[in-house]
């Protein structure tokens, strides 16, 4: 009983999480574009191109750690919380591919 509430438990917080990892990715995406086009304007004005690159350059860096992240704890957090449940969820679909490939 105390380990099905448990499982339940990390369950839910691995949705919780997932769901704001997902909302702050979708967030940074559209300030990134919004800074970028405001970040543009500025420097096109002041013809310093290179600070442009180089934010740009920093930003893309940090969107991309956010993602590995974001998929990192997408596939490796209900691992740890329903070890059970995933792997028989992963095994269902090696299984669903293999029958689908040999067009059964």
């Amino acid at each position: 009983m105390g380990n099905e509430r448990f499982n339940a438990i990390a369950f839910q917080t691995a949705n919780a999480l997932v769901t704001v990892l997902l909302a702050t990715t979708v967030m940074s995406v559209y300030y990134r574009t919004q800074l970028r086009k405001s970040m543009g304007h500025y420097i096109i004005k002041r013809h310093s191109l290179s600070i442009h690159s180089l934010l740009t350059n920093k930003l893309s860096l940090m969107e991309d750690l956010k993602a590995i992240l974001t998929v990192g704890a997408i596939l490796v957090v209900p691992f740890i919380a329903a070890p059970k449940v995933m792997f028989a969820i992963v095994l269902y679909i090696i299984i669903y591919m293999a029958f689908r490939w040999r067009n059964f």
